[in-house]
């Protein structure tokens, strides 16, 4: 009964981070929203008056941000919104420090970049943060699995792909039965674990890029912690070196939004002066919808400058653009 209560207990307290009880929340604006997260004294506060208008409160004590405190960063001709969350530490989700209530922030983030202190133990550092974010349902850098789940009032449970799941389907009935789930429609697309189809199940669960930044990192002493940081979290992340100049690593952030920016333009006149921001890998007839759904109705090729062979050339709707590519639609 007692390890009964404390199970419970444990759940009450990690809703905050996974959206259940009060939370922080900072309306999106720009063209992504990069949520600052770190340990107490990572950096964080330095790093978003590099970057940005804000101001936020700089000093040696921890928990001197106490609130979100969201500022722009313009980049060339793109604008992104980062925000600094108080501190996390050990057991955050669980109420400890400053609570979940950064997490609640993080969950709803584009991208969320882990701010480290190259020059204390920036490992350990590391592992606290996925640790928290782990146990709070946000999966940082993975691919959301290929499953499918759709509740129904009526008609039982149905399963395709069962044999995708290690047990068959009397693993996904008990998993299933578990959350007592009666009535559904599930659908598994590639090979999964248990566990994987359990995070599935949970609503709560979401899956956001994440990328590491060092600050502190211009000393000679770090210098082997850099490298340490990149062998141990070099395939997991893309890691950024804080010492490099503002428009530097404003470059390296926007880099990592996975973001293009594409300028549209009429027959016989100039492109447009502000961009359509899109996600890396948009084709042609993503522009045409975000113009205007009538474009996407009626679009028959359009004309590309920048990543084409030559310039104008006329490509087709499934045509996948880069950044800073000028396009001319033709309905």
């Amino acid at each position: 009964m007692a390890k009964l209560r404390r199970e419970l207990q444990e759940k009450r307290e990690r809703r905050v981070g996974r959206g259940g009880g009060p939370g922080f929340a900072v309306k999106k604006e720009g063209a992504a929203q990069v949520v600052l997260v770190g340990l107490p004294n990572s950096g964080k506060s330095t790093l978003l008056r590099k970057l940005t208008s804000a101001r936020p409160e700089v000093a040696d004590y921890p928990f001197t941000t106490r609130e979100p405190v969201p500022g722009m960063m313009q980049f060339e001709d793109v604008q992104v919104q980062l925000v600094e969350v108080p501190a996390l530490v050990e057991g955050s989700r669980l109420g400890k420090g400053l609570g979940g209530q950064p997490l609640s922030v993080a969950r709803t983030a584009d991208v969320i970049a882990l701010v480290i202190d190259v020059s204390a133990d920036p490992v350990q550092q590391i592992q606290t943060l996925v640790s928290e974010f782990r146990a709070a349902g946000i999966k940082l850098n993975q691919t959301q699995p290929k499953i499918t789940i759709q509740r129904r009032s009526t008609g039982g449970v149905e399963i395709r792909g069962a044999g995708m799941v290690y047990g068959g389907e009397a693993e996904i009935k008990r998993a299933l039965q578990e959350r007592n789930i009666h009535n559904a429609f599930v659908a598994i697309e590639e090979p999964v674990t248990i566990e994987e189809l359990e995070e599935a199940l949970d609503e709560a669960t979401v899956y956001i890029r994440a990328f590491i930044v060092l600050t502190k990192c211009d000393l000679p002493e770090t210098s082997p912690k850099l490298k340490l940081v990149e062998r141990e979290f070099g395939d997991q992340f893309q890691i950024i070196a804080a010492n490099d100049t503002t428009e530097g690593l404003k470059k390296s952030i926007y880099e990592n939004l996975d973001l293009i920016r594409v300028y549209t333009k009429r027959p016989d006149e100039e492109p447009t002066r502000r961009p359509l921001v899109l996600p890396k890998g948009s084709t042609v007839l993503h522009v045409a919808r975000s113009v205007h759904k009538d474009f996407e109705k009626g679009l028959k090729f359009a004309r590309v400058w920048g990543s084409t062979k030559f310039p104008g050339q006329r490509v087709s709707r499934d045509y996948i653009l880069r950044d800073k590519d000028i396009i001319e639609l033709h309905a």
